[in-house]
């Protein structure tokens, strides 16, 4: 599953997909990434569904005027999250890790995860 911040539309034939990707500069990675330079253009492959892991956001550059406090490399905060698959979209979800069952019920870890919400970060277009 490839996915862009940009657009992107999914195509039926997977040799399509490597064919669109051929002049891009293959990142290898966790999750794969496909830079085109000349567009500006960054692709992930989505291949890992319903798996957490931790996403840190940073400002590369500071905006210029220390009054407003954004300063380069300065770190936001650290989450927990995976991609779901929502219709057309994939979904960046960051996981309420502040309430937990604790025990090995499920339909008790059912009943907390219901009903304490989990946070869209992103929504991607496939």
């Amino acid at each position: 599953m490839l996915v862009a911040a940009c657009e992107y539309h999914e195509t039926s034939e997977p040799e399509e997909v490597v064919g669109q990707l051929a002049s891009y500069e293959h990142l290898p990675g966790y999750f794969d990434l496909y830079w085109d330079d000349a567009k500006g253009r960054l692709i992930i492959g989505v291949d890992k569904f319903a798996e957490p892991f931790l996403y840190q956001s940073s400002l590369a550059r500071g905006i210029g005027s220390n009054d407003i406090g954004l300063d380069r490399g300065q770190l936001g905060s650290t989450k927990v999250v995976e991609f779901e698959r929502s219709g057309p979209k994939i979904l960046l979800v960051e996981n309420n890790l502040n309430y937990r069952a604790v025990s090995d019920d499920v339909d008790e870890q059912n009943a907390v995860d219901e009903s304490f919400a989990h946070s869209v970060i992103w929504g991607f277009e496939v």
